[in-house]
């Protein structure tokens, strides 16, 4: 193995530098009717981390079925992507078999990684786990959403197979170790699956919203919604907002979702309002909408811990949520407002906008935030760290209540 000396201020002692892999798969076919892509925050988080290895020189490569998928969303081309199987191949009824599960096994040979990373519970977790308890390496598996950790959202949400359930909650116990975004969801893991876990922020590459300017912000802006065209997101209740305050502008960035119908209903009754831009995701400048806007609402059942939090943060925006807040810590920092009903939303929301000072004051505090907890500049040593203490693991060893007791050092 080459040796190296560690990042973030580990002393200059020599390392180990582990070859990690991803397997990512991502979609089993081409683009929707939209003619889009669908992108999550789990494929952001694989695409930002496999990037920031890359440019730290650290060796790195990811298995996907369709690469043209991997680069749109922004993965940096000197990182190799290994195309598992074609996308169309196999025979209905079979093709979980062959090729899922004979194609994935062979890439992941052929990428012949120490550390195998993989994001989003299903069958795929259960063949990185056998794959890594048959070939003596390692696992990391990555929480992206609290349906990860909790079955009886999964069952509230998703119709999910059964093979897929079993294969999942076999995979997680041959993880190594487990990385999730919050201490609710290490505390949900622990008490449905008895898995320790490490808590490790997600890490976003901001330096484009960290540059946007507010200091001539005393107009304000839009409010701004960005989602999956998904009952799960709620747009609908977006669209209620606007139809109360129609002197105020709303920007909705909207990606495909799993629901043509219901698409097609949101984008019908979007054109319809005249205080409403509706942009698909994928053909504008993020950032440009970001500066344009003065606040994000988020009207989703339940969420991981989005990824549009801490780009509106770092942008110096206030978030205003109906649900979702991930430890309370928009309460807890001054980030926003945790509103819990739609009239509570609509009155905090109006009061944001109501008031540049208020909002510029928590912006602030948001940004400061942002770049102290979400930078991968400094997420990305720690995943570093993480990846190195795997690999000197000895063989067979599973994760244990230390796991859990590292994210409170």
């Amino acid at each position: 193995m080459v040796s190296w000396t560690g990042v973030g201020g580990t002393g200059g002692r020599n390392q180990v530098d582990p070859q990690i892999c991803f397997v990512a798969l991502g979609p089993s076919a081409g683009k929707g009717a939209s003619g889009l892509w669908k992108y999550g925050g789990a494929e952001r988080l694989v695409v930002i981390l496999a990037n920031w290895l890359a440019a730290q020189e650290r060796r790195v490569n990811l298995i996907g079925i369709e690469p043209a998928y991997w680069l749109d969303a922004g993965l940096d081309p000197s990182v190799p992507i290994i195309v598992p199987y074609r996308a169309d191949s196999g025979l209905p009824g079979l093709r979980s078999l062959h090729p899922r599960f004979t194609g994935t096994w062979g890439a992941m040979a052929r990428a012949n990684a120490d550390v195998y990373v993989q994001s989003g519970a299903g069958y795929l977790t259960g063949i990185v786990g056998l794959y890594r308890r048959f070939n003596n390496r390692k696992m990391l598996f990555m929480v992206t959403s609290d349906t990860n950790v909790d079955p009886d959202r999964v069952k509230r949400h998703f119709k999910v197979a059964g093979r897929d359930r079993i294969a999942y909650s076999h995979g997680l116990r041959q993880a190594d170790r487990v990385v999730v975004q919050t201490k609710w969801q290490q505390d949900m893991l622990g008490h449905h699956y008895h898995r320790g876990s490490v808590v490790i922020p997600q890490g976003l590459d901001l330096s484009s919203f960290l540059s946007i300017d507010r200091r001539t912000d005393e107009d304000g802006g839009s409010v701004l919604w960005i989602g999956r065209a998904s009952r799960l997101k709620r747009p609908d209740l977006l669209l209620e907002l606007a139809r109360r305050h129609r002197k105020v502008p709303f920007i909705i960035l909207m990606g495909p979702g799993d629901e043509p119908v219901y698409h097609d209903q949101i984008r019908r009754e979007a054109s319809e309002l005249p205080n409403v831009e509706l942009f698909q995701s994928g053909t504008v400048d993020i950032v440009r909408i970001f500066a344009r806007s003065a606040l994000l609402v988020n009207t989703s059942e339940t969420e991981g811990f989005p990824n549009t939090f801490i780009e509106a943060w770092a942008s110096a925006m206030p978030v205003v949520t109906l649900a979702c807040d991930p430890d309370e810590v928009i309460c807890r920092e001054g980030l926003g407002l945790h509103s819990r009903t739609l009239d509570q939303l609509s009155r905090d929301m109006v009061g944001l906008l109501a008031d540049p000072l208020q909002r510029r004051a928590v912006g602030e505090r948001a940004r400061a935030f942002a770049r102290r907890s979400h930078d991968i500049r400094s997420v990305g040593p720690r995943y570093l760290e993480l990846f190195r203490d795997l690999f000197e693991l000895t063989s067979g060893t599973y994760p244990s209540d230390e796991a859990s007791s590292m994210a409170k050092s």
